[in-house]
């Protein structure tokens, strides 16, 4: 996933934009249809990525479940890709 932060009616929100996003090339998107959903620890992370204060990525792992956020900046502007991988049912020969 792909995330950016923008603004709707003047108010700074979060998109998020994947593989399943299916905009025509010339087609401009619904913003609202895209907002992102986050904690408020990944809130507060990613607005200090795009406030420019941090550039460090964010990795997690809890029980089987891998998350990172890794921002890119590129000629001034910053994206933040999100990779996730799950395990459903834990690792062979554990307990």
């Amino acid at each position: 996933m792909v995330i950016n932060r923008d603004l709707i009616k003047g108010k700074p929100v979060l998109l998020n934009f994947h593989e399943y996003t299916h905009l025509s090339e010339n087609e401009i998107p619904d913003k609202a249809e895209y907002i992102l959903s986050t904690s408020s620890s990944e809130r507060t992370y990613l607005n200090r990525v795009f406030d420019g204060k941090t550039q460090q990525h964010l990795f997690s792992a809890n029980n089987g479940k891998y998350e990172i956020y890794y921002p890119i900046t590129i000629n001034g502007k910053t994206i933040v890709i999100y990779l996730s991988q799950s395990s459903r049912y834990g690792k062979l020969g554990s307990s």
